[in-house]
This record gives structure tokens, sequence and C-alpha cells, in this order.
């Protein structure tokens, strides 16, 4: 059958480019995956190549991580295929027989007695846990493909059921195709012994504008912080894995009709949260692992061009922009393992249902004491885009250590101030505002090595990628002075 005939849909540029590559690799056998930025229609891209693989005669199950994605993604695939070709298995529901099946990962020993040809295994960067690696060992099938906008575990492993990356479309893809914003950072750059929740309230009173959501560390957190948010001005609902799914409907449709202005969760908004016209988050629960981070940021980058939205904004209390392991960009890791000395801790992949009760003790998150001056939070930012666009690649090292407090060398100052006559003429007018003049600013070798990589990548590229709508606040220092 020829892809894409009869859809009803009109799909994007990159789901056309990738189709051809998917199923060449599936006819030659290869277990691959495609990595693809959250929002970007992964869906709409399983669905096709369910319907392509049954068309075949073949048997398809799709797995997901929650029940929430078995609805949503049953039925985009239904959509595409009919409604009696696509069964769905989750608590309560058994559509047995079918063949497309949408299923909770965790659920798939009832399809032990039918097993599939091909398991797409959505947000598979949860692959690796034992009971799903046997999964795949137990039902043996025939191919296997992956989708993740993550393709890398918490514990800096590689996903061992894969061979490769078959089509990458990244956030920076997706900036510069117009189809997500890039994040406008908001740190805190307050006293550093504030209270988390004052903090996280000022920032929101200053910046926040539209629906929004809050991160907190538990049930209980997230329902004594929405009170706190409504007292204040905000009015807010916590949701959970303990509310029924007709509850946490009711808070996002509050949400979209404006009669609410927040929800305050612990992690259920990291994964098939679908909401375009999310004009705001704030990190107040701080976040360890890298996949948890890029599926929360994820969130509010898509574009809404019915509602205008023009602006993603992240309100950060908690300093994650200055965490060295954590990002936007970052390298695929596939295939086998080395060996291991012994087992890695995934440091913050908690399940709600272990989160204490709502009427425990209220496990409040705190000010990250390494906070970022303005100025040097302008310049990740400016780092983390080039990251995006693909023009800078910052090795590890260069993002950690004890190096990056010293002072800057006069070495490093003079290579800045060649590499930033060479660009300067290449930045857009409002970052060379920002980064224009102030006497005597207090450079470290982080800054200097961050500014130099943002010079040179102007320079080598020829231009300033689009999309940054970073700004300095008003009256902080600016970081640069040129000759």
């Amino acid at each position: 059958m020829k892809p894409w005939e009869g859809a009803p849909w009109q799909p994007r540029a990159w789901q056309k480019a990738a189709l051809p590559t998917i199923l060449g690799a599936l006819d030659r056998g290869v277990r691959g995956l495609v990595q693809a930025a959250t929002g970007e229609g992964k869906s709409i891209q399983i669905a096709e190549v369910a319907h392509q693989w049954h068309a075949r005669g073949h048997r398809v199950a799709v797995l997901v991580p929650t029940q929430d994605l078995v609805r949503q993604t049953g039925g985009t695939i239904a959509t595409r295929c009919g409604r009696g070709k696509v069964g769905q298995i989750m608590s309560g529901v058994r559509q047995f027989g079918k063949p497309i099946t949408v299923c909770c990962a965790d659920s798939w020993g009832r399809l032990v007695s039918q097993p599939p040809d091909l398991i797409i295994y959505d947000e598979c960067h949860g692959s690796q846990a034992p009971t799903r690696q046997e999964c795949v060992a137990d039902l043996r099938p025939r191919w296997l493909l992956g989708f993740t906008a993550t393709p890398f575990r918490g514990d800096k492993q590689p996903l061992e059921l894969f061979d490769e990356v078959l089509y990458r479309y990244t956030i920076g893809d997706g900036i510069r195709d117009g189809v997500l914003l890039a994040p406008t950072w908001r740190p805190w750059t307050g006293p550093d012994d504030t209270d988390i929740d004052d903090a996280s309230l000022a920032l929101i009173r200053e910046h926040a504008d539209g629906p929004g959501v809050v991160s907190a560390t538990s049930i209980a957190d997230a329902t004594e912080y929405a009170k706190t948010l409504t007292a204040a001005g905000f009015p807010a609902v916590a949701v959970h894995c303990r509310m029924g799914r007709r509850r946490r409907q009711a808070a996002l449709d509050d949400l979209r009709a404006g009669r609410i202005r927040v929800l305050v969760h612990v992690d259920l908004l990291t994964e098939g949260f679908d909401f375009p016209d999310l004009r705001w988050i704030c990190l107040r629960k701080r976040r360890r692992s890298r996949n948890s981070f890029i599926q929360e940021i994820g969130r509010v980058l898509r574009i809404s061009p019915d509602t205008g939205k023009t602006c993603a904004l992240v309100l950060d209390p908690s300093g994650h922009l200055d965490d060295p392991d954590l990002g936007l960009a970052y390298a695929a890791e596939v295939g086998q393992a080395p060996p291991k000395k012994q087992p890695q801790p995934q440091p913050d992949d908690e399940i709600e249902g272990d989160l204490p009760a709502i009427d425990g003790p209220v496990d409040k998150p705190t000010i990250y004491a390494a906070k970022l001056t303005a100025t040097r939070a302008y310049v990740r930012q400016l780092v983390m885009h080039f990251q995006l666009s693909g023009l800078l690649h910052v090795p590890p090292g260069m993002v950690e250590g004890d190096w990056r407090g010293r002072a800057a060398t006069n070495p490093q100052r003079n290579k800045l101030h060649r590499e930033a006559r060479a660009a300067w003429h290449l930045l857009p007018d409002n970052v060379r505002t920002d980064l224009e003049v102030a006497r005597g600013a207090p450079l470290t070798r982080g800054d200097v090595s961050d500014l130099i990589g943002v010079f040179t990548a102007t320079r080598r590229a020829g231009t300033f990628p689009p999309g940054f709508t970073g700004s300095l606040p008003q009256g902080a220092q600016h970081l640069l002075r040129l000759a």
C-alpha cells in the first residue's frame, strides 16, 4: 500500500521523510528507533507504520507507558486503520483478537496468547526496565521499532533493545521549522535563603501569563502548593494518579477554559500531556534525570497558532540551567552496554503510586544553592540555543568541574575578544545590546568558555540561529566589554 494514501491528515515533512527509512529498516530486520521531539506527531507516524504492516498481513502491538496514552494512541491508530481493527488492553479494558493492539507496557503478559509480529514501543526510553526486557524476550517479535524524544537512559547506559537510530527530529529541528518555540528561561536570581514556595510564586507573579503548570515532589506537596497558589490569586488544582481520569480531564478542561490558571503535578504531565496552548512551566521540583527534564520542558515548546502563543516560558527556581548533567541536546545512546561493575541507580524515575498519601508529610523542594546570576543564566541560554541548533557541541568536560568558577585568564579573554570582533556583526541587535558594555564584569573561566563557543560557532556558520527569545533582565549587569 502506498504510504499515507487515504490518511485523514496531511503528514508533516519529517514524517514523510522518515517513513521510507523506517519501513526499509524493518524490511532488513533492523531493530531501530526514531527520535522525535515531544509534541511533533509520533502517534501519527506510529499509526502509519501500523497501517502499513497490518496491510501486509502482520499482527501489530503498540506498547505505551500509561493508560491515557493507550486511549490517545489507540484513538489515533483507529482513525487511520478503522476502529474494528484496533483493540486496547489496560486496566478494565480487554479488547483481544484485533490485528492491532495498543497495550500498557506493563500489561504485555496479556499478549502472550496472540504474540505480535511487530512491536512498536512508544516512549522506549523506558524499555530497559527488567520486566520490559522480559516482554520482548518472551513475545519474540519478528520486528521491533521504538519511538522516543529521549533515546537514552537515566543511568547513562545505552538502550540495549535497539541497534541504531533510524531518524532524528530534534527540538532544534522543530525550532528551525517553526513548529516549536525556543525556551525562554527565567531562573531564580534572588537570595539563596528564599523559600522555594516564595521563589516560585515571585517568578510566577513577575513573568507568568496564561495557563501554566508547576511541578511538585509528592501528592501532598502538590495539594498544598495548589492551595498556596490559589490563595495568592492564581487559581490552581493539583493533579495526581489517585484522581480518577474524569477528574484529571475536568481539571485540564478548566485550565483550557481559563477557569483555573495552574495545574500542580508530580509526574503525570511528563508523558502524553497534549496541551499546545500551555504558556509556561515552573520547575519547582528539582529534576535529576535528563529524560524527565527534556520530557517536561517539551510540554511547553509546542506552537499554538490559533491562540497567538509566541513564547515558551520556563520558570526555574531550582537551578536546572547550570546543571552539567541536564540540557536539551544529547546524542542517542543505543546498542549493547559495556559490562557493568555494579548496578547503577536511576535517580529521578519514581512512580507516583509509591508516593506519600495526601495527608502525609509534605516533602517540599528547596532552593538549589548554586543558582545563577541573571547575566550568567543569559549566556547559558545562548549556549543551549546553539546546541539545539546543531552549531555547537559542548563535551561534558566543558560544563562541569571546579575550573568553571575560577577567574578567567588573560589568554582566554584575548581569544574571546578576537572571536567576538569576528562574529559581532552577525548577532541580532537584541543579543548585541544584552552583551555589550559594562566595565569590571567578573568573568569566570566558564563564562568565557561559553561566550567563546557562541562567537566561534556564529563565525563558522556565518549566521546566528533563528528563534532565540531570551533576554537579559532590565538592570542586570552586562557580561562583555568590547574594546
